[in-house]
Order: structure tokens, then C-alpha cells, then sequence
């Protein structure tokens, strides 16, 4: 599934983050049990994960790298830059 599916969702949210997961598991014919087993956490922590909730970096992370994602479209760089003042 190429990435560029992703934009059409805005993968900052959480709840869109999540379903985002769900379409790609759904395409990768993956259960949930199947993506808590690779990520080795709990159904119900994964669950809630893709339920828009308790999403910590680590865990979006893990389940992206699982289902063969890039880690970093889910939280991309922020710019150090100050901007100028003109």
C-alpha cells in the first residue's frame, strides 16, 4: 500500500491516526491479535491505540513499524527555525 494513501488523513490526529491503522491492517488482512502480538503489548492497549486513545509515541511507533510503515509520517520534524520578523 503506497504512503501516499495517508493523505487523506491527517495522521496528527489521533483518532484518524487510528483508523488509518485499522484500513491498513484491514489490507494486510491483519487482526488485532496479530498486531499485539508483533508490537508485544496487550489487545486492549493496541485496541485502545487504534481507538484514538492512550497513543503514546512508542506505541504509534511500534504498530507503524509493524505494519511496515514509515515511524516518522506519523510525527514528522518540527522546525527549529525562529521565524524573522519583518
Amino acid at each position: 500500500m503506497s504512503q501516499l494513501a495517508a493523505l487523506a488523513f491527517d495522521l496528527a490526529d489521533p483518532s484518524q491516526r487510528g483508523e488509518y491503522f485499522r484500513v491498513v491492517m484491514s489490507r494486510k488482512k491483519l487482526r488485532l491479535e496479530d498486531v499485539a502480538k508483533g508490537v508485544q503489548m496487550s489487545k486492549s492497549i493496541v485496541s485502545a491505540a487504534l481507538n484514538g486513545k492512550k497513543q503514546s509515541k512508542k506505541l504509534v511507533r511500534a504498530i507503524a513499524t509493524y505494519l511496515e510503515l514509515d515511524p516518522d509520517m506519523f510525527y514528522p520534524e518540527k522546525s527549529d527555525a525562529i521565524p524573522s520578523r519583518e
